[in-house]
């Protein structure tokens, strides 16, 4: 009997993206799996060149499960590399939220409501923009504020 359909690739790799690096039958390995059992539900068949393979109704379930073993090692691959990362990062330092000492908190709020812009004040103390902005968010020195304060205080400065 002859199939209905046949699509041939050099690897597995090769049935997800095509040359140029768009997607051809499926964007991972789980829509591929999907894919494959739609071809082959359909009367299709997949030959591969590498390994040398031909994926049809009779060994499909096979393929199936080898490919899913594959995304599961990958997945457990990719969270066992975070969960250390995360270890790393926890055991550095630099994981989490940074906790500012009162003195260095109190320096920050000091320099911004002086118009002291954030990047600069991040530089200065030695922490990111994002934990300067996070500080002054949790000390409820809201922009608008600030700027009405400053437009206060100028406003002082001129009338002396």
């Amino acid at each position: 009997m002859q199939p209905n359909h046949i699509i041939r690739a050099r690897t597995l790799a090769e049935l997800i993206q095509d040359a140029r690096g768009r997607n051809r039958l499926a964007r991972n390995l789980e829509q591929l799996s999907e894919r494959i059992q739609q071809i082959v539900a359909n009367g299709g068949v997949i030959e591969l060149a590498q390994p040398p393979a031909r994926i049809d109704r009779a060994n499909w379930a096979e393929w199936i499960r080898a490919i899913e073993a594959v995304r599961m090692a990958e997945l457990e691959l990719a969270r066992a590399r975070h969960r250390n990362g995360v270890e790393v990062a926890v055991k550095s330092g630099r994981y989490g939220r940074v906790q500012l000492d009162p003195e260095r908190a109190d320096l920050i709020a000091g320099k911004f409501l002086a118009g002291i812009g954030v990047t600069q004040i991040a530089q200065e103390i030695g922490v990111s923009r994002q934990t300067v902005y996070n500080h002054l968010r949790a000390r409820k020195l809201l922009i608008t504020e600030v700027l009405e304060l400053r437009r206060m205080v100028a406003k002082a400065n001129t009338k002396d």
